[in-house]
């Protein structure tokens, strides 16, 4: 939603509800008026009070929606009668839009170009009033909010006596995704360093030796040699390969056979880290490796359930990817919208914020 300069001069803006309710649409605005619809017009008789209505951000530049706008019109027609008959007004919609009339009384935008402002369902009416019209109805505007049903690992991700029947300490451990190159970085004279950056597990065994470790859920980018840690910070480098474990699913794994005698194989815990440019999982939209943020994110919301506008995201992907970003993700139970909301929008410079459409 924006408009122009051209917009709001000599120009008074008009509220439009539209309310649709068992198959009729009702229209209410601030100003009488007719917006054109295909060369039609769409009659807005009025009816409708200045709405309490803002948009937001929370302090870390996120709307999210949900939120909900109070009202109160009169529709022409007995509304606790239309509940009797089972058209509850609990199951309308409506939409809350703005346009701008001139003052010579035109109206600047078509039906198609106005502003949309929210969009949801009619909650907790008000009805029957005794001293009110038959119509008159208190009502709010419910946007949903926005829930993603969608999980960035699978609930199969997982180590089990299925997927890797010898895996054994490792039991129940989810396959992390690695994002970008975690655990390579240059210090402020400029000089490469390596510390162990994600979690690595034995899948399987020779005596108490872990002769093979789970590197990545995925396949990663390039012929990638990563530094494998132990507990003790003793490491060696090798080439992840790809495999499938024992539900077909596409995995990485490194070998300990080219470790060192220094290197404990009976460790309980192994990290690694990730060579810069190389590694990690792929970027869809390069075929490169996923670290720039606009790619990032993109490719998050390209999973998610919550209807993201993937081209306004591409159109700034340029700006955005001036950033890098490196991490893993190994939470089952994580959205791709709540990982973007909590881990990726505190680091961008901009602000989200929910539509209606």
């Amino acid at each position: 939603m924006s408009w122009t300069e051209a917009d709001l001069r000599d120009a008074l803006p008009v509220y439009v509800l539209s309310v649709t309710w068992f198959g009729r649409v009702y229209r209410f605005s601030t100003y009488p008026l007719d917006i054109l619809d295909d060369g039609e017009p769409l009659p807005f008789d009025g009816g409708l009070d200045d709405p309490e209505f803002s948009q937001q951000t929370d302090r870390d530049g996120v709307s999210a929606g949900g939120s909900s706008i109070p009202f109160e019109v009169v529709f022409p027609v007995d509304v606790a009668a239309e509940y009797a008959a089972g058209r509850p007004l609990q199951q309308a919609s409506g939409e809350l839009a703005m346009v701008f009339v001139q003052s010579d009384g035109t109206v600047s935008q078509t039906w198609d170009q106005r502003y949309k402002l929210a969009a949801g369902y009619l909650e907790m009416p008000v009805f029957a009033y005794p001293d009110g019209p038959v119509g008159l109805v208190s009502f709010s505007l419910e946007e949903p909010a926005s829930d993603d049903g969608n999980r960035i690992i699978s609930s199969d991700a997982v180590i089990t006596e299925t997927t890797w029947p010898n895996a054994t300490d490792d039991i129940g451990q989810v396959y992390p995704t690695i994002i970008g190159s975690p655990g390579s970085f240059f210090t402020s004279a400029g000089t490469a360093q390596t510390r162990p950056a994600t979690p690595v597990y034995a899948v399987d065994y020779s005596g108490a030796n872990a002769t093979k470790l789970l590197v990545a859920g995925h396949e990663v980018v390039g012929a990638a040699v990563i530094t494998i840690f132990d507990e003790d910070g003793a490491s060696f480098t090798v080439t992840p390969t790809s495999e499938r474990d024992g539900l077909g699913r596409l995995v990485s794994t490194v070998l300990t056979s080219g470790a060192g005698a220094s290197f404990k194989k009976t460790s309980s815990e192994f990290y690694a880290a990730w060579p810069a440019n190389s590694g990690g999982i792929t970027d869809p939209l390069t075929g490169g490796l996923l670290t720039q943020l606009g790619d990032v994110c993109v490719w998050a919301l390209s999973r998610s359930a919550i209807g993201a506008d993937i081209g306004r995201w591409q159109a700034v992907r340029p700006v955005l990817n001036a950033i890098k970003l490196a991490g893993y993700i190994d939470d089952p139970d994580l959205s791709p919208w709540d990982w973007i909301r909590d881990e990726v929008l505190p680091l961008m410079p901009l602000e989200v914020q929910s539509s209606p459409e």
